[in-house]
């Protein structure tokens, strides 16, 4: 279970605004504050309505530590919100506590493409988490040879397989070899939607990939 905590800041407005109240005395004083006021407690419903209605969202990718694709009565089964970047920081967290030694900063996320089908995976896996259902748009997979190729004709998106994400301690560079794919919650590739990124193995250059804007994404909608 992820519990989320929203710590609210002042808006930027309250910055330039208290100060000067603080030193000023004249009947604007109060309206001031109340305009202060007014802003603070718009800014925190607005929060709090944005927070209460992303707990709310559901995508058909899977975020799980014990996950086996199949049916809800399946109680492997379990569909987190679409919370997956405080899902694999919390991850990372949990790897470092159960390292002595270690330090968050020098903890990094890497990823592994399984060849196995997610109807065979029984058991969860030793550390890290198991990710089912992103959608590959830009790009096609090669399950034998484990390798990115080139979209079937007429084809927008394509299942990625099951990808194990896990935590090691390491802060050596990217494989120039390998693509460094983005995962986006929906199809709109925004800052907002952005959520990690993953790297994929290729017999192309990287930069192939990245002229195609090849992207994994939770939700194709």
């Amino acid at each position: 279970m992820i519990v989320w905590s929203c710590v609210s800041l002042v808006p930027p407005l309250f910055s330039y605004v208290f100060k000067p109240v603080c030193f000023l005395c004249s009947p604007l004083v109060p309206c001031v504050s109340l305009c202060v006021f007014v802003c603070m407690f718009t800014t925190l419903s607005v929060r709090a309505m944005s927070i209460k209605d992303s707990s709310n969202l559901q995508t058909s990718s899977i975020w799980s530590p014990s996950l086996h694709i199949g049916p809800s009565k399946n109680p492997h089964y379990n569909k987190h919100p679409l919370m997956p970047a405080g899902f694999l920081t919390a991850m990372r967290q949990e790897v470092t506590r159960a390292n002595k030694g270690w330090a968050l900063d020098t903890v990094t996320i890497n990823n592994k493409v399984l060849t196995e089908s997610n109807e065979r995976i029984k058991a969860p896996p030793t550390e890290g988490v198991y990710v089912y259902g992103l959608h590959l748009d830009g790009a096609g997979w090669n399950i034998k040879n484990i390798h990115l190729i080139e979209a079937r004709p007429k084809v927008l998106f394509t299942c990625m397989p099951v990808i194990h994400m896990f935590a090691v301690r390491s802060t050596a560079p990217i494989d120039p070899k390998l693509y460094v794919c983005p995962i986006y919650r929906k199809s709109k590739r925004t800052d907002l939607n952005y959520i990690t990124a993953v790297v994929l193995p290729t017999a192309l250059s990287p930069d192939h990939w990245i002229m195609r804007g090849v992207a994994l994404l939770c939700d194709t909608t």
